[in-house]
């Protein structure tokens, strides 16, 4: 599933959002800036099968890493690693099936949300915001300005928060000499961008 914002989708579980080139390195950093950055190391790591630097790195309860698990969960990884099975695909198999969704799970409830919310968020969406955003060239030449660069806060206000655009285009306009309004400029953006 997935979340729009200002018109642009975005993905809406954690295994998603650190696959996307335009915001999971953002959510990266988010998480660990909660001093969780383990769990999407894990996340990560664990999409290929390497049981014994895994159990001593996220597994192994004193790891430099540790993952929160289920004691369930720990007690598999404990069977195996205490019978040295380190090649016992099956039981490994199980166990980081069990592990990616216990740790995707608590990452999703404890951190997902205040990311969509942080700056860290914000700013890769500017980008993508300004990146999508069709403006006309004609529009640029009836401003005066030479790139979307000089209209950015207008592109990322526009959608969500229109009077603000209007008044932000108004300044523009005026310090351009435009004979534009601000109005007329969102509505043209508006108009462009349906």
């Amino acid at each position: 599933m997935a979340r729009k914002i200002d018109g642009i989708s975005y993905p809406d579980n954690v295994l998603d959002v650190l696959r996307n080139a335009a915001i999971g390195p953002a959510f990266r950093a988010f998480v660990e800036s909660k001093s969780a950055g383990q769990n999407t190391e894990f996340l990560d790591a664990s999409v290929k099968l390497n049981s014994k630097k895994h159990f001593d790195l996220y597994f192994f309860e004193d790891g430099p890493k540790a993952i929160p698990i289920s004691s369930f969960t720990r007690q598999k990884v404990s069977r195996l690693a205490n019978a040295r099975l380190w090649n016992n695909k099956a039981g490994w198999l199980d166990v980081y099936a069990a592990a990616r969704k216990e740790v995707a799970h608590l990452v999703q409830v404890d951190y997902l949300e205040a990311f969509f919310e942080s700056e860290y968020f914000s700013n890769p969406h500017r980008q993508n915001l300004i990146k999508r955003t069709k403006v006309p060239s004609t529009l640029l030449r009836e401003i005066g300005v030479k790139n979307t660069a000089d209209l950015s806060d207008v592109i990322v206000l526009f959608r969500s928060r229109r009077e603000t655009a209007i008044q932000t285009a108004d300044e523009i306009a005026r310090h351009c000499g435009s004979r534009l309004s601000g109005k007329q400029i969102v509505e043209e953006l508006v108009r462009c961008n349906r």
